[in-house]
């Protein structure tokens, strides 16, 4: 009996300190990417006037801007660095240095003609001495602004509404097997009133507050799915 009761008082005392002085996991995060496949083009047509000799008309320039070029070049850097720092502020997670992870998985990648197979990221995961490989696609993006004059005034009514997406995996990288994977969604809607029309393609500071909104949905998500101190995701 009084071994038992031994016993049953180190357990209550080695729980709690174990958790307190459980080793957070290192993750490594590489850019994120995109899928091409579900992705759309943008298109902007914009009415001019123009005034000639014969007297004034008026034509519509249509633009088409390819989102996925625009978003492998700015956003998705971006958004990557938005969602480490949300991650780094739980202080849940050791997260590899990004500049070191994009030039392994980079190197590697080269070598294996961009195959990701479970030998492959066994390897990276070596390599980065990280546990886990967080991998992130962005498969849905839409944002857009539309005016509507306001009665008995000169100003405008702007809305501005965007969606963002991301596919996350998180690789258990000893084993190369897929631990968990879900999606997750950031969304914007601003309304506000304007003295004048204005560009309809939203702006810098609108793509980051949809990527800060999404960023924090994805923390929440791996936070939940990952902390010891946490039952299921949130």
């Amino acid at each position: 009996m009084k071994i038992r009761t031994v016993l049953y008082t180190l357990f209550l005392v080695l729980v709690p300190y174990t958790a307190a002085h459980a080793v957070d996991p290192v993750v490594a995060i590489p850019q994120f990417t995109i899928d091409t496949m579900e992705h759309k083009e943008r298109v902007t047509t914009q009415t001019l006037t123009a005034v000639g000799p014969g007297g004034v008309s008026q034509y519509k320039e249509k633009s088409t801007k390819d989102m996925g070029l625009v978003l492998n070049e700015t956003e998705l850097p971006a958004l990557t660095d938005v969602f480490i720092r949300h991650l780094v502020a739980t202080s849940k997670f050791r997260v590899v240095e990004r500049s070191k992870v994009d030039r392994i998985m980079g190197e590697i990648a080269m070598g294996e003609q961009g195959l990701i197979d479970k030998e492959s990221m066994i390897k990276k995961g070596t390599l980065l001495g990280a546990e886990y490989i967080v991998i992130g696609t962005l498969v849905y993006i839409d944002a857009n602004i539309t005016y509507e004059p306001i009665a008995y005034t000169h100003r405008f009514s702007r809305t501005q509404n965007g969606t963002m997406r991301v596919n996350m995996r998180i690789i258990h990288s000893p084993t190369g097997h897929i631990k968990y994977a879900w999606i997750s969604q950031g969304r914007v809607d601003k309304k506000e009133m304007v003295p004048s029309r204005g560009s309809t393609i939203p702006d810098r500071e609108f793509y980051q507050e949809l990527m800060e909104d999404l960023a924090c949905n994805l923390t929440s998500k791996m936070v939940g799915y990952m902390s010891p101190s946490t039952k299921g995701p949130q």
